[in-house]
């Protein structure tokens, strides 16, 4: 059972994920592409 389910992994969503994981919570991410990943400033972060 997941507390959360966010739909997309855009900035906001990978970022509100880890910080409820830090929390305690049980997060389920999906997205269409295959990865969780952010691109910023040509830069990708994967969380």
């Amino acid at each position: 059972m997941y507390n959360y389910l966010i739909v997309g992994s855009d900035l906001y969503g990978a970022t509100f994920a880890q910080q409820a994981h830090a929390a305690g919570k049980y997060v389920l991410v999906i997205d269409r592409r295959p990865h969780v990943a952010v691109c910023v400033n040509k830069n990708v972060i994967l969380l």
